[in-house]
């Protein structure tokens, strides 16, 4: 017949060299789960202790003001230019950021704020008053209950001030504002964030906002003052200069006049200037002359002086050639001819008459060339002796013509910037803008609450873990079928559950037979399955059943052991041999009538004498001890006690010899010489796991099974060894506490239907 549940799972490969399960994710789960006490214990501790401490710091909220820092105009392609331009924006961020981070930007914000008269940065403000601190925990914890505000603690005494003057004073709360507020450049670039941190919210956005804001104030008031100066030294300066222009230029006047020097066309210009024309007086003249010597020679230079001289002969021309013409047409005395001559004659008196007017004229052209070149000539050299003299007395003008131009392109430079100056309407701006200004902060940033715990969290997580697996490998109890078979190396036969506490007085022997579908029945019968397996040829079976310790529970076992045999209508008989603790007359109380077992080994009765039966257990007798032995070892020994167990041998087909726990005394290993099966029980999670190696190692070869008595099947269950147990809830349902006669009362057969259900499990488990 397959064993149920209740037996021992047989494959080991999931078993380390002792027995324990190798260590795979599953049973890390296992394991986690069955210290969940300590890990949620470790883990609310953890959180718990640091959710207070958190509670006891007062909070610090932090604001961010955001700035940058104008870059100058875009540099051209001029590679120069642009590293000019970068250092420039360098300097300037540079520049603003130490601004940022002086003390007299601080001081600044301690004045505008009034943080002199802030409890926060001087505790010691209005010595008349107690200072405020943050309500404690308790008081917000009451307040939650209550629904009320919690009212803020008050100290019993006001605290000292900070510093005895109003000058340390103020330099100890720039101090404590210095260290609460801090400025960094941003990934080095022209953005500057300013954070501030305080107490108070809208103190922390104030004092980011004043700090950046100050800042940017004192700029433009320093450009402002500078410019301002600047325009001042300026005017002063172009006012100087041009006293100094007028003066020089009433010096370079004063001696003109003095020297008759003039300011018209230079000596030197104007030789050049008669130079020229003498050289082209020169010229003419001669051309004229020229022209004179050769006019009365040749008619064409006469014609060249005069156009009528020209038209003249041209007549004359062409009267000749009309005479010519005429001549050999008609002769000499025709009278065209005549008039032509005499045509001719009165033309050519005229060209005389015009060549000798025209010599006159050159003549005369040429004496007025002649007066002129002289009159250059003599003003040429009256300008070379002038020219000499000036040449000594233009030195003095010159140098004093230099000065005066000096202070001129001065004052006009200066002139120019100041009216730039004037015109320039960027003076009063700063570097600096801001980006975003400071918000009033919803939450605390210190404690960093959220990160704390969350920390506090996987800290805990980690700690619970560790102590779970230290917990679980400290762990030195017996809790699974797998552990007792290791310490044994026997097989466990069935894992035992403790007496339903529903069952009030009712024996658990009794229970076998009134109860037989509950757990502890199923158990027993599996047990007893598992025995009558084991037997040879249906034999008769002793079976020893002792424990390593008393307590163990080892005499209910025995007893109900041998009723599950009885049930099955196998005619059993329990002999209780725990001859110094007899513990079978608390369960029957048929023990207590008549002779005992004592009294049979002493010869003073019969077998049937001390045979005792339960009218509930019909084929159950039971033998039993009223008092303890004497001597047990020679009771033990007794030949008459051997001849009892052969004589039930005889009468029954299951013995069951319920011994002393087997560390105490041998009694069990006496008697395991005479029995077929020899069975230790151990308390569940009760049992010293070194009790029952040193058991086993007393029994030897002679033990040839375990079993784990008093199991808590739900607890077993809720521990998650892994074994058939764990699923108990899932299954508890086939367990029933019906009688068999109420059973036979419902509409359905109850006791089949479970019997085919719970035989299908046993096979599914087996």
């Amino acid at each position: 017949m397959n064993a149920p549940i209740f037996m021992t799972d047989q494959t080991t490969s999931d078993s380390g060299p002792h027995g324990s399960r190798v260590m795979g994710p599953s049973e890390l789960l296992r394991i986690l789960r069955r210290r969940r006490l300590i890990i949620f214990l470790t883990i609310g501790l953890i959180v718990g202790l640091t959710a207070l401490v958190l509670q006891t710091v007062t909070p610090l909220y932090r604001s961010e003001a955001i700035v940058i820092v104008e870059s100058p105009e875009a540099p051209g392609d001029d590679p120069a230019a642009t590293v000019a331009k970068a250092r420039e924006n360098e300097i300037r961020v540079i520049t603003f950021l130490q601004l940022l981070q002086s003390r007299a930007m601080a001081g600044r914000v301690v004045h505008d704020l009034a943080l002199v008269d802030d409890r926060e940065f001087n505790p010691g403000a209005d010595p008349d008053k107690p200072a405020m601190v943050e309500p404690s925990f308790w008081e917000r914890l009451k307040s939650v209950f209550t629904g009320s505000d919690p009212a803020p603690a008050t100290t019993a005494e006001p605290p000292q001030p900070i510093a005895s003057t109003p000058e340390t004073l103020r330099e100890a709360v720039i101090d404590r504002l210095i260290d609460n507020v801090s400025v960094d450049q941003i990934n080095k670039s022209n953005m500057i964030k300013v954070t501030a941190y305080s107490v108070s919210a809208e103190k922390a956005q104030r004092i980011a906002n004043k700090l950046a804001s100050v800042a940017m104030l004192h700029q433009i008031e320093k450009r402002e003052n500078a410019s301002e100066e600047t325009v001042a030294s300026l005017t002063k300066r172009v006012a100087e200069l041009r006293e100094q222009v007028l003066e020089a230029d009433e010096r370079v006047a004063t001696y003109r006049k003095r020297h008759g020097i003039t300011q018209g066309m230079s000596d030197l210009t104007q030789m050049d200037r008669l130079a020229s024309e003498l050289a082209g007086a020169r010229a003419t003249r001669a051309d004229a002359e020229a022209r004179s010597s050769t006019i009365g020679a040749a008619s064409s230079a006469g014609a060249a002086a005069s156009p009528l001289l020209a038209d003249l002969q041209t007549q004359e021309i062409t009267l000749q050639r009309r005479i010519a013409e005429l001549s050999a047409m008609y002769g000499q005395g025709h009278p065209d001819m005549q008039n032509a001559k005499a045509q001719l004659s009165q033309v050519q008196t005229r060209i005389s008459e015009e060549l000798s007017r025209a010599s006159i004229g050159l003549q005369a052209e040429a004496a007025a060339r002649r007066s002129r070149e002289a009159q250059l000539a003599g003003e040429m050299g009256s300008l070379k002796a002038r020219a000499l003299q000036q040449g000594v007395e233009n030195v003095a003008l010159m140098d004093l013509e230099r000065d005066a131009e000096t202070n001129r392109t001065l004052y006009v430079s200066l002139l120019s910037r100041l009216k730039e100056l004037e015109r320039q309407d960027d003076v009063g701006q700063s570097d600096a803008n801001f980006i975003s200004r400071a918000a009033v902060p919803l939450s605390p940033s210190y404690p960093a609450t959220k990160r704390i715990l969350a920390v506090a969290l996987v800290a805990s997580l980690v700690l619970a873990a560790i102590l779970a697996f230290i917990a679980e490998s400290m762990d030195g109890r017996i809790r699974t079928s797998e552990q007792m078979e290791s310490l044994t190396g026997f097989p466990a036969l069935a894992m035992v559950p403790e007496k339903p506490e529903n069952w009030g007085d009712l024996p658990p022997y009794v229970a076998i037979i009134e109860r037989p579908c509950s757990a502890f029945s199923e158990a027993l019968r599996s047990v007893q399955q598992e025995l009558a397996a084991r037997a040879r040829d249906n034999a008769a079976q002793t079976v020893v059943i002792t424990s390593p310790l008393p307590g163990e529970g080892k005499t209910t076992l025995s007893m109900s052991l041998a009723a599950a045999a009885a049930a099955t209508g196998i005619e059993s008989v329990i002999v209780d041999l725990d001859l110094r603790r007899p513990g079978l007359q608390n369960m029957s109380e048929q023990i207590a009538a008549g002779p005992d077992l004592l009294d049979f080994v002493d010869g003073d009765c019969a077998i049937n004498e001390i045979l005792r039966w339960d009218p509930r257990v019909p084929k159950l007798a039971m033998i039993g001890v009223k008092r303890a032995a004497k001597d047990p070892g020679a009771t033990l020994s007794s030949p008459r006690l051997r001849t009892l167990l052969e004589e039930l041998r005889q009468r029954y087909k299951f013995i069951v010899l319920n011994t002393a726990p087997i560390l105490p005394v041998r009694d069990a290993k006496l008697l395991a010489a005479q029995a077929d099966e020899v069975l230790m029980i151990a308390h569940w999670a009760k049992t010293p796991p070194d009790a029952v190696r040193s058991a086993t190692r007393i029994l030897g070869r002679t033990l040839t099974g375990a079993i784990l008595n008093r199991v808590d099947y739900k607890k077993h269950a809720g521990l998650v060894y892994g074994d058939a147990i764990q699923h108990y809830a899932k299954y508890s349902q086939y367990y029933g506490e019906t009688a068999p006669e109420d059973a036979e009362t419902t509409s359905e057969p109850a006791a089949p239907a479970w019997r085919q259900l719970l035989s299908g499990l046993i096979r599914k488990a087996a």
